[in-house]
């Protein structure tokens, strides 16, 4: 049986399917397995204990930790896979945390 309005069907089909194209994938997620350093996560440890590299890997995806004491010069190179825990040795606190 023939469709009595075959072209506003075909419109909004084809409407559906261009909206359905724009709409945006999910960003990637740091995990462990992405090697991806996690920036919110890595602020969440600030005001912490000194934690151990294997540790910070775990809560923030990274895959690789920097640990420095405040002041320490480091080499300014990005990479979005290094966190970079900066801690206060008087306290063992930690003081700041970043990646790149």
């Amino acid at each position: 049986m023939p469709l009595k309005y075959p072209l506003p069907v075909l419109v909004a089909i084809g409407t559906l399917l261009a909206l359905a194209a724009c709409t945006q994938a999910p960003a990637p997620t740091a995990t462990a397995e992405t090697g991806i350093c996690n920036p919110d996560a890595a602020r969440r440890l600030v005001g912490r204990p000194r934690i151990t590299d294997d540790e910070a890997k775990r809560l923030t995806g990274a895959g690789s930790v920097r640990q420095i004491t405040p002041g320490q010069p480091v080499i300014q190179n990005y990479s979005n896979t290094r966190l970079t825990i900066e801690t206060d040795p008087a306290t063992g606190r930690i003081t700041a945390a970043s990646c790149g």
